[in-house]
């Protein structure tokens, strides 16, 4: 999706697998009565009524004239949960699941797009330091033929 912002293509087609899907929503709808808001780009939520959300955004790239460019797209997870049972924090293990079902969109059916999940990705959390709200960071590589 090219426009005044810049190439889009591998986000968006990123960000569509993950909303096709509909597992991401699905668990947060059972977990916290109401579907993720899927947003491209980043805004730190100030309340709880803004959570669940999965944003997408720009990571990095590197741009090759043959074959397409490698792009690195952060989908960051947000959760708010006061609940701490049996020792753990209901947020951490809300992302865990939820992190786990993006893995598993992202990893369906790429043929019919000119973008190409590189296989693997990079999780990293917030340690909780900020509870009852809680985000979860998947860095994913694309290939991106244009």
């Amino acid at each position: 999706m090219a426009s005044a912002l810049g190439d889009l293509t591998g986000l968006m087609t990123l960000r569509d697998q993950v909303v096709i899907d509909g597992s991401v929503d699905a668990f947060f709808t059972t977990q916290y009565g109401k579907p993720a808001v899927h947003l491209v780009g980043f805004k730190k939520a100030f309340n709880a009524n803004d959570y669940p959300f999965v944003c997408y955004v720009p990571n990095e790239a590197v741009r090759g004239k043959l074959g397409g460019d490698v792009e690195v797209i952060s989908i960051v997870l947000g959760v708010y949960d006061p609940v701490v049972s049996a020792g753990v924090a209901q947020g951490i293990a809300s992302l865990a699941r939820a992190s786990a079902l993006v893995f598993d969109a992202i990893n369906a059916a790429w043929a019919t797009s000119g973008t190409v999940f590189l296989g693997t990705v990079k999780e990293a959390n917030d340690f909780g330091v900020a509870h009852p709200i809680y985000h979860k960071e998947m860095q994913v590589p694309l290939k991106v033929r244009r």
